[in-house]
Parts: C-alpha cells; structure tokens; sequence
C-alpha cells in the first residue's frame, strides 16, 4: 500500500491533509479510488465490465441464453443484476463486484450481500425466463486480483473444466488488476 495517495503521504502529519482531491473525501485512500471516488467512476465501471463481457462470452460457447442487466421487479423496486444465464431450465444469476481487499472477509461479505438483495427476484427470474430452478450468486473478485474461490464452482456450473475455470480465473483477476491500476493512474493525474 504504497501508492502516492495523499493518505500515504500524510503519515505522521495529521489527516487534514489526506482529504481526497478527487471528492473531497475524507480520507484518499487506495480503498476509496478503487472503490468509491466519483472522479473515476467511469475507469470503475470499465473495470467491472470487464470481468461481465469475459463471463458473458464463455457462458454463450458454453450453450447458455446470456441476458445482462435485466430489469426484475419486486417489492422493493427494480433490479438489475449484471447476468442471467440460462440452460435447460435452469438460470445462473450473476452479480459482479470488484472490491479492495482490507481484510480476508471482504470479498465472502460481498458475495453474501449480493445474494441477499437478488433472492427475493427468484419467482421473478422463473416466470420471465421460463425457467424452473434458479441460483443467485454474488461474483467478487478483489481489485488486487485476489481470486474468490467460490466463483470456481459457478464456473463449473457454466460447464468449463477445472483447467478453463483456472484460466478463466486468472484471466479474471488480471483484468481487475489492470483495471485498477487504470484507476489509479487516472486518478492520480486528475488536477488538484
């Protein structure tokens, strides 16, 4: 974590001068441009789309009817899950999420959370997709490229074998590696 964000180089002189130069965040940190500054909001979403245009593309060789950003209603609104795949009545939905990795959990809270708000357009997905079995899965990978172990077994339900689930993984992960470092290079020559 040696980036030259105004955190870093604010270390031992007080945190009024880490504030974002970007946003005027409170703190600029790597976690924050990776994640959250709305000055490379744009270099973010590229970053992610990455990783949905890989997906998406292994998923229609492998025979699934591939559907991105679907609106679903429920009660608490509409919502858009990054990927719908579908397969002989089944349906695979996709969450992608790029995230700064703090801590060993971050990337399972993830997961979680995008579980949490996609389970309740289940009999949505059923009656719009003509399907009668659906899973919801959250897709993080870490903006370091650190791998998500679990996305290896969504991989496998797409059908690839283990070897092109380990390619497509690492292929994943340097995508968001590049990606992020994309961020930061924009950002850090956003004017002061």
């Amino acid at each position: 974590n040696v980036y030259p964000t105004r955190e870093f180089m604010a270390r031992g002189q007080g945190k009024v001068k880490a504030r974002c130069r970007g946003c005027n965040a409170r703190l600029e940190s790597c976690s924050h441009v990776l994640g959250a500054c709305r000055v490379v909001a744009a270099r973010r979403m590229e970053r992610h789309n990455f990783a949905c245009q890989r997906l998406a593309v292994v998923a229609k060789r492998m025979g699934w009817e591939v559907s991105r950003e679907k609106s679903f209603g429920d009660k608490t609104g509409v919502k858009r899950p990054d990927l719908v795949f579908c397969s002989e009545g089944k349906a695979l939905v996709l969450d992608v999420t790029i995230r700064f990795e703090l801590n060993a959990n971050v990337l399972k809270k993830a997961c979680r959370d995008k579980q949490k708000h996609y389970k309740s357009i289940v009999k949505q997905v059923e009656d719009s997709m003509g399907v009668t079995e659906v899973e919801i899965h959250g897709f993080p990978i870490g903006a370091r490229g650190l791998w998500y172990r679990p996305n290896s077994k969504v991989l496998r339900k797409l059908g690839l074998s283990k070897p092109e689930a380990r390619a497509l993984a690492e292929r994943l992960c340097k995508g968001a590696l590049r990606g992020s470092l994309s961020v930061m290079r924009e950002f850090l020559l956003c004017k002061e």
